[in-house]
């Protein structure tokens, strides 16, 4: 299975460049190979409010300079990120196996 992370929005304070909210999604995608063709996939999307720091923080990385990857590190950081890439791979792994052993049916017998 693939987790791939991606940052949605960032909400931030004007006068400094202070982010305080991240949006993020986390997709996890299975499927597409020669031996499980069909594609599965879960999401979570959430957002997470952040410690801020300040301006004069030596650590501090102004707005403009930040990247997807410094933001993914404050949001791995912050969440328990293999438990959400676990959930995931479970998700799909239950809807797989739901259906390739049916508890239920339809039809008409004729």
């Amino acid at each position: 299975m693939t987790h791939k992370w991606k940052i949605y929005n960032l909400e931030r304070q004007l006068d400094s460049g202070v982010v305080y909210k991240i949006t993020y999604q986390c997709s996890t995608v299975y499927g597409l190979t020669p031996e499980y063709p069909g594609q599965k996939d879960a999401l979570t999307r959430d957002s997470i409010f952040i410690s801020t720091d300040s301006v004069s923080d030596p650590g501090f990385i102004p707005y403009e300079n930040l990247t997807q990857d410094i933001v993914l590190g404050w949001i791995t950081g912050s969440i328990d990120q293999a438990a959400i890439e676990t959930a995931h791979s479970a998700s799909i792994a239950q809807r797989i196996y739901d259906e390739q052993n049916p508890i239920t049916g339809s039809g008409l017998p004729w």
